[in-house]
C-alpha cells in the first residue's frame, strides 16, 4: 500500500514538473513573440517615413549666363525665374519616426565654364509659400563641394539640412547669379546646378 502511495506521489510531482516546464515555455514564447511584433512596427515605422522635392520649374536644374553679372546687394533680390528656383521639401510619416534630410546642390561640370568663385548661391525658406517670412539659410557664397558626403553620396554642396519628426512642408527660395567682380569677355559663358533632396530615417 505503501509503495503504491509512493508511486502515486511520484506521477503527480511528474505532472507537475511537466506543467510547470509547459508553463514556462509558453511564457518565454509570448515574450519572444511580443519582441518580434515590435520590431515588425518599428521597421514598418520606418518605412512609412517618406520626404518629397516639390517644384514649379520644367526640372530641378538652374541655369545662369555671364550676360549680366550683378552685386550681392542686387543679387539678393532678383525675381527673374532664370535667377530664381523656387521649391519645397515635405514629409509623411508615422508618429514616433524620424527623418534627416540634405538639399545638396551638384554642378554641372560639362555645361558649367564660369569659375565656382564667381557664382553667388543664395538660399532662403519659409513656414508659407508666400515667404513672407524668410529666414536666410545660406549666405551668398561661391560653389563649393562638401567635405563631408551628403546622404545621398553624391559629390555636391549641401545647402541646408535638418531633421523632420512630423508630417510637414518647408519652402525654400533658391537664387543663384554671377557675380560683379567676374570680367566682362565676348562670349557668354553658363554656369547649371541641380538641386536634389536626400533622406534617411533616424
Amino acid at each position: 500500500m505503501e509503495n503504491k502511495s509512493k508511486k502515486s506521489s511520484n506521477k503527480q510531482l511528474l505532472l507537475a514538473i511537466i506543467g510547470i516546464l509547459i508553463l514556462i515555455s509558453v511564457i518565454i514564447c509570448v515574450i519572444v513573440c511580443s519582441l518580434d511584433y515590435t520590431k515588425k512596427n518599428k521597421k514598418e515605422d520606418v518605412a512609412q517615413a517618406t520626404i518629397m522635392m516639390n517644384y514649379t520649374s520644367s526640372s530641378n536644374s538652374i541655369v545662369i549666363d555671364s550676360s549680366s553679372s550683378v552685386t550681392v546687394d542686387v543679387g539678393k533680390l532678383l525675381s527673374d525665374t532664370k535667377n530664381v528656383f523656387d521649391f519645397t521639401i515635405s514629409s509623411k510619416m508615422t508618429k514616433g519616426s524620424n527623418i534627416k534630410y540634405e538639399i545638396v546642390a551638384t554642378k554641372d561640370v560639362s555645361s558649367s565654364t564660369i569659375p565656382d568663385s564667381s557664382i553667388r548661391i543664395y538660399l532662403q525658406k519659409s513656414d508659407s509659400s508666400s515667404y513672407t517670412n524668410v529666414n536666410e539659410v545660406l549666405l551668398p557664397t561661391g560653389y563649393k563641394a562638401s567635405d563631408e558626403t551628403p546622404i545621398g553620396g553624391a559629390n555636391g554642396m549641401i545647402l541646408d539640412k535638418g531633421t523632420f519628426d512630423k508630417s510637414s512642408s518647408i519652402y525654400y527660395r533658391l537664387r543663384v547669379w554671377v557675380d560683379s567682380t567676374y570680367p566682362v569677355v565676348d562670349s557668354i559663358n553658363y554656369y547649371k546646378l541641380k538641386i536634389n533632396v536626400y533622406g534617411k530615417a533616424s
